[in-house]
């Protein structure tokens, strides 16, 4: 048997191509790296890329220039919940909207 075996082999066409410049944290890239995707930091080939790693806070233009074969670790809206203080401001709306069910809702949260 030869030792290639568990080699993978990388077929270019099909290979995932990620986008570099939004991305600050070294753990993603690590991984990236670790499952042979395409990293791409030039520009003529940013419209290319099939994954969008995006750690900065101006997303909205990303999102909207998405074509429908490409990802991005963000979704519209996502600021709402995942920002502390959004979430807390959304979370009171809620309370004066439906006072009952979200009171007995956020008394399970409070520790």
């Amino acid at each position: 048997m030869s030792n290639n075996v568990n080699r993978r082999k990388v077929n270019n066409s099909n290979r995932i191509w990620f986008w570099v410049n939004e991305c600050k944290y070294g753990v993603i890239l690590d991984k990236v790296r670790e499952l042979g995707w395409k990293l791409v930091d030039d520009e003529r080939y940013e419209n290319r890329c099939n994954l969008y790693w995006v750690d900065i806070a101006a997303i909205q233009d990303r999102i909207k220039a998405l074509q429908p074969w490409q990802v991005i670790n963000h979704f519209p809206g996502m600021p709402n919940i995942a920002r502390k203080n959004r979430m807390g401001q959304n979370l009171n709306r809620m309370q004066k909207l439906f006072p009952v069910s979200i009171l007995l809702n956020l008394e399970f949260l409070v520790v």
